[in-house]
């Protein structure tokens, strides 16, 4: 499924998306001089485009890691937690509501655990 359509491309793609999310977001708060956003921007910088593109370039750099059904649901897993996660994070601060940025959390935990396990496989592996 995702394999075919070049994991690294979807990655890196999603990365851009973050960073033009981020950068529009930073922009506004600059211009309105109300950074109350700060820690939203912060997390769509940190987990949308820099996450994202790194799995991605890791993902480039050893292609053979990129066509497994692990890869695809580490891509699952880390486009959903980055999407998430900038509005969980908005609900709790401006709203008080946790659940969402809890559920993104988890799903965060889940995928840089499986990048953990990639890194690991690649490094490690026998020659």
């Amino acid at each position: 499924m995702l394999h075919q359509l070049k994991l690294p491309r979807l990655f890196l793609f999603a990365a851009s998306v973050w960073l033009v999310v981020g950068v529009g977001l930073g922009l506004y708060m600059g211009a309105s001089t109300d950074f109350a956003l700060a820690p939203v921007h912060g997390h769509i910088n940190l987990i949308g485009w820099v996450s994202l593109a790194l799995f991605g370039l890791t993902y480039q750099l050893f292609p053979q890691a990129g066509s497994t059904r692990f890869a695809q649901i580490h891509f699952l897993l880390s486009a959903a937690a980055a999407f998430f996660f900038p509005f969980g994070l908005w609900l709790e601060l401006f709203h008080g509501e946790s659940r969402l940025i809890a559920m993104a959390s988890l799903l965060w935990l889940a995928a840089v655990l499986q990048y953990a396990v990639l890194v690991g496989r690649l490094l490690f592996r026998r020659e």
